[in-house]
């Protein structure tokens, strides 16, 4: 909106402009700007070239929505010194601080001196350039710290500031300390909008920062930016829906991780630590760890920021998705040691991580610390860990082999469409490897061993890195009782959830089966079902209403009415 204040106009009759006059218009002036604003979003004064630079520099900072800052105005009158003294020749006037105005004037302080402006002046990148020193009060103060640390070890901007700050810095310490600046650099591209243009308020083309800050949290943005080519020095059209994957992908994933690191740590916290582990999957877990926090503290050393950054999501999602559900199936024979184990690596992860991550980590860290470790992971220092040894790297080797192969099998029964949950023969008698890897590769892969020199029709043969491995891909009426258990077991359980039930709290209903696809499949699963380990007492009826919307279904078996 554009308009024309009428108090401009009537200021312009004055003849004598007074400060008291000047302040009666000027609040005339912000209270009709004011006014406007409360009915349009933006409103534009229309002021002569004169008036521009009398009004304008003020009066939109008194806005009550702007960030900017009001300034300071002063006011000044020519005066001419007559030998004795300086006299006023002249009527009140708005100082502009730019030359050519600034330059006539003249300061005079309490104990008399004059002051005058200086007529050349250092480019504003010279303060900047002389931060480092400058700041310790160089050479006053702090002299011997600061010829010591010059070079600084790292420095990083944006690529633009490479004829800027990066220049200046090099070109004052050369001349001062015959020394660069720095030693190592890292340069950052510039951040712009999904459409690869400039981020602009106007076009409002991007999402405010502080609802993704609240939405998704700092850490998954820092781990969004720093995953990215941002630190290539390249260009990053920033995405939401980038980082929403990103978040689900770490703060998320390590979120609901540490819900079972907390729940075993409580089951086992009045047991001794342990200094050795006898599970292979406890082992290979603490080695992984040991390597990560290698591998996180060599990068970082050499300031490659982006790529230690990156190793943090797989280790996340090995975490999650192999070692935690691996290790559930330990916790009755080895739940001291994988409380242990935990404790151990993810104290080892927090505190590696503690710089990439602070928030997440920190988080983790309120779990997994000692009584006696400092209060916040970022008080501790970076862990030292031993290098590993060729056994140790060798379970890691063996470890990825068995994840390769079963990534394969889980292939193989996408592409026949066979469910995990659907257990399969397979024949092991050549397949060399730990008896307790090869336990933990079976119930990953739902394998059951048997003989099949003999057995013909759909075979699955491959050599692999540990020897011939054969699976039946046919599945009998035997082993679809044993798939359908496990489907029942997860459907109940899905059931109880939705209902709001707890953990462990056996209830009474009725059920009545009101679709049922093969009887004697669905009548022997019923049998076999551990009904203890569901905690339901179960009621079978007849006449239950048709139109309850409680119920549960086992895909390509039955559907169960609930009351």
């Amino acid at each position: 909106m554009q308009y024309r204040s009428k108090f401009l106009t009537e200021i312009r009759k004055e003849k004598v402009l007074t400060m008291k006059r000047f302040s009666e218009v000027a609040q005339d002036v912000l209270d009709e700007i004011l006014e406007l604003f409360k009915k349009y979003r933006y409103v534009q004064t229309l002021f002569n070239e004169e008036e521009k630079r009398f009004w304008t520099t003020w009066l939109y900072t008194l806005h009550p929505d702007s960030k900017k800052t009001s300034k300071e105005f002063y006011f000044y009158k020519k005066v001419e010194f007559d030998g004795e003294e300086f006299k006023p020749t002249g009527g009140v006037k708005l100082l502009d601080l730019h030359r050519p105005f600034i330059d006539e004037i003249i300061l005079k302080d309490d104990v008399g001196n004059i002051y005058n402006r200086i007529p050349d002046v250092l480019d504003t990148w010279g303060d900047s350039g002389s931060m480092p020193w400058a700041s310790q009060h160089y050479p006053f103060e702090n002299k011997e710290f600061v010829e010591k640390n010059i070079p600084a070890d790292w420095i990083i901007e944006a690529q633009d500031q490479t004829r800027g700050w990066f220049r200046v810095l090099h070109v004052l310490s050369t001349g001062i300390f015959n020394k660069p600046a720095f030693n190592t650099v890292n340069t950052t591209g510039m951040v712009l909008a999904t459409d690869g243009r400039k981020m602009s308020k106007s076009k409002q083309n991007f999402t405010d920062p502080n609802v993704l800050l609240e939405k998704y949290g700092a850490d998954s943005v820092r781990a969004y930016l720093l995953n990215s080519n941002l630190l290539d020095a390249d260009s990053l059209s920033f995405n939401d829906l980038d980082l929403k994957n990103t978040f689900r992908d770490t703060t998320l994933l390590l979120s609901n991780s540490s819900k079972f690191v907390e729940y075993v740590l409580k089951m086992y916290s009045h047991l001794e630590p342990l200094k050795s582990y006898r599970h292979p999957l406890n082992k290979w877990w603490l080695n992984y760890t040991k390597n990560y926090v290698s591998k996180i503290k060599s990068l970082m050393d050499d300031y490659l920021i982006s790529e230690a950054s990156k190793l943090i999501v797989p280790y996340i999602q090995e975490f999650s998705t192999w070692y935690i559900r691996r290790s559930k199936d330990l916790l009755e024979e080895y739940g001291h040691e994988v409380a242990c184990v935990l404790k151990e690596t993810m104290q080892l992860f927090a505190q590696s991580t503690a710089s990439l991550q602070p928030f997440n980590m920190e988080r983790l860290w309120q779990i997994v610390k000692d009584p006696e470790d400092p209060n916040s992971v970022h008080l501790t220092n970076y862990p030292v860990v031993v290098n590993l040894e060729a056994k140790d790297f060798e379970l890691l080797s063996v470890m990825s082999k068995v994840k390769d192969l079963v990534s394969t099998i889980h292939g193989i029964r996408k592409e026949r469409e066979i469910r995990v949950r659907q257990p399969l023969y397979a024949d092991f008698t050549n397949f060399k490897v730990d008896e307790k890897i090869l336990e933990l590769f079976k119930k990953e892969c739902n394998l059951l061993d048997r003989d099949l020199a003999r057995t013909e029709g759909e075979i699955f043969d491959t050599e692999t890195d540990f020897g011939p491995i054969k699976i039946d891909l046919v599945v009998d009426s035997g082993l679809a009782v044993l798939g359908f258990i496990r489907d029942f077991e997860r459907s109940v359980q899905s059931f109880r959830k939705k209902q709001g039930l707890q953990a462990g709290q056996i209830v009474e209903m009725k059920w009545q089966p009101i679709e049922i696809i093969d009887e004697d499949i669905f009548n022997e699963v019923i049998k076999k079902i551990d009904w203890q380990k569901l905690c339901v007492d179960v009621k079978w009826v007849k006449n239950l209403d048709s139109k309850l919307d409680k119920n549960f279904e086992i895909k390509e078996l039955a559907k169960i009415l609930v009351d």
